[in-house]
């Protein structure tokens, strides 16, 4: 049996393939109708992953918030730049707390800042907070 599925994998994509496109209102209708009927358990499912994975969501707004804006997005891993920062806030130059910290942009956002390693860095909350969308005092990391 194993041996059918190797030797027809392309077969039985394209067929696939064909058959989705064939039957694309039937799907949505079907799709539309299942997250109706399970939307609280799918709400749980989500609040659940984002309890257990925290740094992603983070990631994923801060992705979200620079594409809304048009600028240049790189996958930025919170916990590379935290290791490589070593946990030092780059505006008061203190350690922060590993579960309490902010990704901060360094040329904000708001300001065309792009979301990529070289315009991030570690910052505690509340220095962060009062920073809002000025980039006073960050250009020693240039």
């Amino acid at each position: 049996m194993k041996a059918y599925y190797e030797t027809h994998r392309a077969e039985m994509a394209a067929s696939n393939t064909a058959w989705r496109k064939a039957n694309r209102d039937e799907i949505a209708a079907y799709t539309k109708a299942y997250r109706e009927a399970h939307k609280d358990e799918m709400a749980a499912r989500k609040a659940a992953w984002a309890k257990a994975n925290p740094d992603k969501c983070r990631d994923k707004m801060a992705r979200r918030r620079a594409l809304k804006r048009g600028v240049f997005v790189e996958p930025v891993s919170r916990a590379e730049v935290f290791e490589r920062d070593r946990g030092i806030c780059h505006l008061c130059g203190k350690k922060v707390d590993p579960k309490n910290w902010h990704l901060d942009h360094i040329v904000p956002l708001s300001q065309g800042g792009e979301h990529s390693y070289r315009n991030v860095a570690v910052s505690h909350p509340r220095c962060n907070d009062s920073k809002g969308a000025k980039m006073r005092g960050q250009l020693r990391l240039f």
